[in-house]
This record gives C-alpha cells, structure tokens and sequence, in this order.
C-alpha cells in the first residue's frame, strides 16, 4: 500500500500521470503466483489509466533502472 500512496504523490507533486510504469516482479508489485486477484498496484494503474510493465524475472542490468 505504500507503493500506491507514493505513486499517488508523485503524479500530486509532478502534476502528470505516466503512461507507463516499469517495476520488477517485488511483491509491493505484483503477485508472485498467478492468482485472480488484483494487487493494489495494478489496480491503481488500471484506474488511471497507467501500463504497468514488469521487467523480466532474473535480470538485475534492468532492477537500477527500476529502483
């Protein structure tokens, strides 16, 4: 829930909303198994409209452009 409230005051303080996010597979993400809920971020993203892309497991060249 943190991650969603610091997304939220993010597009506050910068006055836009991105049309992509990019994160890597952490659960403050996304779920780890293939379930039919909806995590709290990917639900924030859909509600504004924002992609959501997850980087490809097991590849740490792309995680320092995440985090």
């Amino acid at each position: 829930y943190s991650t969603v409230t610091f997304v939220k005051m993010a597009i506050k303080h910068f006055g836009y909303i991105p049309e992509i996010i990019q994160t890597d597979n952490g659960f403050e993400f996304t779920h780890f198994k293939d379930t039919k809920r909806v995590h709290p971020f990917d639900k924030l993203c859909n509600e504004l409209g924002i992609k959501h892309q997850l980087i490809r497991p097991r590849t740490p060249r792309h995680n320092g452009k995440v985090e």
